[in-house]
């Protein structure tokens, strides 16, 4: 499934397959992809001590993507939006990443086509509508819960928060079950008004991406739209090669045969 969706992705902002390699029963694929040694979106920034311009123009990068996958036909639904999957290329742009969990969606209902019924995906970055509760806090048992684009764009405001503020979504839960509840309590990841963001259209922008209702929650043409046109003095970024006071220390893991 993953070699599907990710071998007709063609953008400036998707991470590009290269290449890959099927074994003779067509059990198992290696895929080919290039190494970018920047890291992911959080890490690069704390490294070049980024500023809030940069870290902007690099959540702006990462919309793009998330628009492109979007409005695609079929739109593709990437279904573990996080930081960590935002990964730096050595022109300074962030490219969306690792396509493990990412599903078609059908066009008509909006529903990922080929769902198991079984949600995956990384517990802080999910959105309230995957755990579904009754208004007692009960949990629910639906038949099949979906991922759907709506549940990218609550994932989107979470990488957003974390970018721009350091925080992690629910930074004071320590473990999966307890946000969890505070999903099925319908509680927000963070509360954007007490957050020290750089402009009242952010605060916005989290709101609208975190509504409790799904289909109320913005598009991510709207998204790109809000980002494009409030950050109106997004940062000329040089290359990393022009600043060689920068040094990125990697990690490489070889597996001998």
């Amino acid at each position: 499934r993953e070699l599907r969706v990710w071998a007709r992705l063609q953008h400036p902002n998707i991470l590009k397959l290269q290449g890959y390699y099927l074994d003779t029963k067509m059990t198992a694929a290696w895929f080919v992809l290039p190494f970018l040694d920047y890291g992911n979106i959080k890490r690069y920034l704390a490294e070049v001590e980024g500023t809030t311009q940069l870290a902007l123009k690099l959540i702006t990068d990462a919309a793009k993507g998330l628009e492109y996958l979007h409005t695609l036909e079929p739109p593709v639904c990437h279904a573990d939006i996080k930081p960590e999957n935002i990964l730096i290329s050595h022109q300074v742009t962030a490219v969306l990443a690792d396509f493990g969990l990412a599903l078609l969606v059908d066009q008509h209902s909006g529903l990922t086509t080929n769902s198991t019924g079984k949600v995956c995906g990384t517990i802080r970055y999910m959105s309230p509508e995957l755990f579904p509760f009754d208004e007692e806090g009960e949990k629910e048992e639906p038949e099949q819960v979906f991922q759907t684009l709506n549940s990218d764009i609550w994932a989107f405001g979470c990488v957003v928060l974390e970018v721009l503020t350091g925080r992690i979504p629910y930074p004071h839960l320590r473990n999966d079950a307890s946000v969890i509840q505070a999903l099925a309590q319908r509680r927000l990841p963070a509360n954007p008004e007490s957050l020290d963001l750089p402009g009242d259209y952010v605060v916005t922008l989290l709101k609208r991406c975190w509504k409790p209702d799904p289909t109320s929650r913005p598009s991510a043409s709207e998204c790109l739209s809000i980002l494009l046109t409030e950050s109106d003095s997004l940062c000329a970024v040089p290359y990393m090669a022009e600043r060689p006071e920068i040094v990125i220390k990697t990690e490489r893991t070889w597996q001998a045969e």
